[in-house]
């Protein structure tokens, strides 16, 4: 098994881009590679090197990692700082605070799914988990601390020595730190909310009669709010510009493309347990799900990159209860509650 998966490895690293080599996802291990994820009812197979690649050891680790504030420079902040199990892995506030109170400039994402993502960040730019999970050692308002000096935090500690060595069979580099924290939260999976038990798992009372009529609200021709929220991941992994922009503040995509077609474009965030997740957009200027209904019905700021769908109508309050009730049935109370972490350590 060992040998297999160095050639595996080694066709990965020879087929990536040169400057992505550093966070690829496959590693040798010490132990046979075991699926974690229950992949839930109605929602698509996973990629299958994903699946086989995360390993008890390696999300152990990885959870570790994840809410040890010790890769902090002040040793005050950690991944679940800015991402509580409670609330979808967000925080509750429009811009997160990292090291000595600084405050980053969009707000947390929900980390849910994210094994099924194809783009990370409200902007993109990283082309993998691992790449993400890289960004908060580099910015100064979060961790500010390099990876090579949080390795050397870990390699201190024999416990963590132990870890990194039971899950790849190697002492702790930089690239094996960002590997574990992203195969952790792979891990970190929401499919059953009463939408789900009603559309995937056949409880046909799971939905209110007013979140059925939200539910027809949000795929029709009115509304469409499923052409980019679309189920069962309630997301396109698409990047548009849904009205906020208006040709000044944050310019979302085009920081990372410098395209002027992507100016004010934002990546769709899955509306899965939305209503634990306010304050809503990067910018967490919306406090409620219907304040966000009604800037939809104000068709937004017009700016000449925002999405065709994107158009004024009349909403009336009977619909707008309609839909966010449909939008409360995203909400996976399980997930909040008693989700377990998968591994303890």
């Amino acid at each position: 098994m060992r040998f297999l998966g160095y050639i595996l490895f080694g066709f990965i690293l020879f087929s990536c881009k040169k400057e992505n080599t550093e966070t690829d996802m496959i590693f040798p291990v010490n132990e046979e590679s075991t699926s974690l994820i229950e992949i839930p009812k109605g929602f698509p197979e996973l990629d299958p090197i994903i699946e086989k690649n995360i390993t008890p050891a390696k999300v152990a680790l990885g959870k570790k990692l994840f809410f040890d504030p010790i890769l902090s420079r002040t040793g005050k902040i950690s991944c679940g700082s800015c991402h509580k199990k409670n609330i979808a892995f967000t925080d509750g506030h429009a811009f997160p605070e990292g090291v000595d109170g600084q405050l980053g400039n969009r707000s947390s994402p929900s980390l849910v799914n994210l094994a099924w993502s194809t783009e990370f960040m409200w902007s993109g730019g990283p082309q993998s988990l691992e790449a993400q999970v890289v960004l908060p050692f580099d910015d100064h308002r979060e961790f500010d601390l390099s990876r090579v000096d949080a390795i050397n935090k870990l390699l201190a500690i024999t416990e963590y020595v132990e870890l990194f060595d039971k899950a790849y069979n190697k002492k702790a580099t930089p690239t094996l730190l960002s590997n574990a924290i992203a195969m952790y939260e792979r891990t970190i999976v929401s499919g059953n909310s009463n939408f789900d038990k009603f559309e995937y798992q056949g409880n046909k009372s799971a939905l209110s009669a007013n979140a059925l009529k939200g539910k027809t609200l949000f795929s029709s021709e009115k509304f469409k709010c499923n052409h980019c929220h679309v189920p069962p991941l309630f997301t396109n992994f698409e990047f548009i510009n849904n009205g906020i922009y208006s040709s000044v503040g944050d310019s979302g995509r085009y920081a990372i493309t410098i395209h002027s077609p992507d100016k004010g474009k934002f990546k769709v965030p899955t509306l899965r347990n939305i209503e634990v997740t306010p304050p809503y957009m990067h910018d967490g200027r919306f406090k409620t799900l219907e304040e966000v209904i009604d800037f939809y019905g104000s068709g937004g700021e017009k700016y000449i990159t925002q999405d065709s769908r994107i158009t004024q109508k009349d909403i009336s309050k009977e619909e707008k209860d309609a839909l966010v009730a449909f939008l409360k049935s995203l909400t996976d109370q399980n997930f909040l509650t008693s989700m377990p972490l998968l591994i303890d350590i």
